[in-house]
């Protein structure tokens, strides 16, 4: 096996486990939105979750990372195969959620509703059992919200430009938001994977010293 195999295995996994089991984590806001963004919010907010949630309180999603950085390890073999195959597969994974993101934009009335999404009339009513509390409490969605909130906000108040360039629109600010979980996500995958690739890689060398 190589860096191709580890690449494939990998992705494979990452999206199989955030479309059959990360799914279970947001019922209640996806049978909320659902109605409004289509299918491909599934795979938006479970991979998003996947790159951006905090793996310090969740530990399921710490779990599922380790075990995505061992299978790349296991699969490469190799140290530096492995942690090049987990770099392509962390990339692959953002570019399905931007995938998502554009699928969820181009679709007609998905489109509609993102341009309502300031008025809360324009969306479903929340399911029965479930309240909007519940659902902003769900893992990443009420940081989610949060910074969605504040983009609307300054972009509302930047509507006066300097020179044509709107003003006061902190985009750092909210990047710095997810940045820190983004960071120790990636380094869980890479860290996992180069030592799995490494120490198995390092298995025939001491069966042939024996």
């Amino acid at each position: 096996m190589g860096k191709l195999s580890a690449y494939i295995l990998g992705l494979g996994f990452a999206l199989a486990v955030s479309f059959y089991y990360l799914i279970s984590f947001f019922d209640p806001i996806l049978n909320w939105l659902m109605p409004v963004f289509g299918t491909p919010l599934i795979f938006l907010i479970t991979l998003l979750y996947l790159l951006m949630g905090d793996p310090l309180r969740n530990p399921a999603l710490f779990l599922i990372l380790a075990l995505l950085g061992l299978l790349i390890g296991v699969s490469a073999r190799k140290g530096t195969r492995a942690i090049g195959a987990g770099i392509l597969v962390y990339g692959s994974l953002w570019s399905f959620a931007g995938t998502s993101i554009f699928s969820i934009i181009l679709n007609k009335g998905s489109l509609s509703g993102v341009s309502n999404l300031t008025s809360a009339s324009s969306l479903p009513p929340v399911p029965q059992g479930s309240n909007l509390s519940q659902i902003m409490g769900e893992p990443l969605v009420g940081r989610i919200a949060s910074a969605l909130e504040t983009l609307i906000s300054q972009s509302a108040s930047s509507r006066a430009t300097v020179g044509g360039i709107p003003s006061g629109i902190n985009i750092n600010g909210l990047l710095f938001q997810f940045l820190p979980f983004i960071i120790m996500d990636l380094a869980i995958i890479l860290v996992v994977a180069g030592l799995t690739g490494y120490f198995i890689g390092q298995i025939p060398l001491k069966i042939k010293v024996q």
